[in-house]
């Protein structure tokens, strides 16, 4: 190299200034420091050169390669470039606070350094002010409130914290997401959430006036039910009454008639019945009990003794579990799911009816259904009746609800409304599957740990 011209060992001299440079140097005798880019002969490298004269006819140049040191600055310049884009762009408003503290160290204020646009416009406070100051002197009650003890909580323990908090200055809420940077400095993301607590809030109000109407509602039956009972007993006491006394002078259509009174009071009777039944299931609270079910279902057997044995059932059961509930409904679910299995079978064929029971976990729930327990008893009341088309599996279920004349199979449409309130207020479910002329099976899902 000794003996060489520069530009013929570095011919990119030119190209990147430093020849200019080394001229002024040499003309002015000023020493000067500078950072080129040379990439001649394949290289890509970075050179933090320092040209000075030496006497009268010489330069020394010194350089150092920076490549590396260029390529990380560069990096950290482009991750500040995007930092800068999310802290200037975003929607979500973000401020680097600092905490105040008294003498004892005790967090006793706050007040921003630093926060993007949307941050100002969240809480609607002119810039000036809002860093001018202090967190108590923007927003006086903020002491007593938990999202200034969130801030305590974060700053003391370096757990992030996330809180809802309604800005005196705007009454819009703010979801707020804090971490700690270090002991006195945080930072705050939060995000507008005031349509969405607003809609939270409309909802909860829908459900508190739903819930008044419906006990309203079942105040009203409650009430009407039982002022009919004693009008409806005095018309059976003074049908009979009078059909006794005019027993043989009425013709065949006047005794046909009276008969059909007594028979339409009698079903209005049961009606009033099973809405007492239905209102009282709606009731509550109740106090939950550890329940034998064998013993449940034995009584309803015995209730429906002379039932079974005029439609010559036939009875095939499990072992039934103990399980917590309560236990005059769930008499009234076995009751009522037995009854419909016994009311519907094939006219002048012996009947059949299995009850069983099984466990299942959360994944085997039927899909349209959203389980709130990880494993349930799953019972199921199998009959070899006239069935019914599926597509009513879901109706049969609604209060009133008939698919066969009242002649043909007597009954009021209430009883497996009933099962299915039951089931809910257990916090369980019930479907039924079938095909007509096929028998229908009846599932019914209770929580196994409730």
């Amino acid at each position: 190299m000794i003996g060489k011209r520069l530009l013929a060992l570095f011919p990119a001299t030119k190209s990147t200034g430093s020849f200019e440079r080394y001229k002024e140097v040499y003309r002015t005798g000023n020493s000067q420091r500078s950072q080129s880019h040379y990439t001649a002969g394949g290289k890509d490298a970075w050179y933090d050169s320092v040209v000075a004269k030496l006497g009268e006819h010489s330069l020394m140049v010194t350089f150092a390669d920076v490549t590396e040191l260029n390529t990380k600055a560069r990096e950290l310049e482009n991750k500040n470039y995007i930092l800068d884009n999310i802290f200037t762009h975003s929607s979500n408003g973000i401020s680097f606070g600092q905490v105040i503290r008294d003498q004892e160290g005790k967090i006793i204020d706050g007040k921003p350094i630093m926060a993007n646009k949307a941050a100002i416009q969240l809480v609607g406070i002119p810039q000036d002010l809002y860093f001018s100051k202090t967190s108590v002197e923007l927003e006086p009650n903020i002491l007593n409130t938990p999202y200034f003890q969130k801030i305590i909580h974060t700053m003391d323990t370096g757990e992030p914290s996330l809180v809802e908090y309604q800005l005196e200055s705007t009454g819009r809420w703010i979801e707020i997401s804090l971490s700690r940077m270090d002991r006195d400095h945080l930072i705050i993301i939060f995000t507008d959430v005031t349509e969405i607590k607003e809609i939270e809030l409309q909802k909860e109000r829908l459900i508190d006036e739903l819930k008044r109407t419906n006990a309203a509602l079942e105040d009203f039956t409650r009430a009407a039910s039982h002022d009919l009972k004693e009008p409806l007993r005095k018309v059976q006491l003074f049908t009979e009454r009078l059909q006794d006394m005019l027993a043989t002078k009425m013709n065949d259509e006047e005794t046909i008639l009276m008969e059909k009174v007594k028979g339409a009071n009698k079903r209005m009777m049961l009606l009033v019945e099973d809405l007492l039944s239905y209102a009282d299931i709606s009731y509550g609270p109740h106090q939950l009990e550890e329940i034998d079910l064998n013993e449940k279902l034995a009584d309803v057997l015995s209730d429906l003794e002379l039932v079974i044995q005029e439609k010559g059932t036939t009875l095939t059961m499990d072992k039934l579990p103990v399980v917590k509930g309560y236990g005059r409904q769930l008499g009234q679910l076995f009751q009522n799911l037995i009854s419909n299995a016994l009311n519907y079978s094939k006219p002048g064929e012996p009947s059949a009816i299995t009850i069983t029971v099984n466990e299942i976990n959360k994944a085997d729930v039927p899909s349209h259904f959203i389980p709130d327990s990880n494993h349930y008893y799953l019972f199921q009341v199998k009959d070899n009746g006239i069935g019914f088309n599926q597509e009513y599996a879901e109706k049969i279920f609604n209060v009133f609800t008939r698919l066969h004349r009242r002649e043909l199979y007597p009954g009021t449409g209430i009883g497996l409304s009933i099962v299915k309130k039951v089931a809910a207020n257990h916090q369980g479910f019930v479907y039924a599957e079938s095909e007509e002329g096929k028998g229908a099976t009846f599932s019914v899902l209770l929580p196994r740990d409730a």
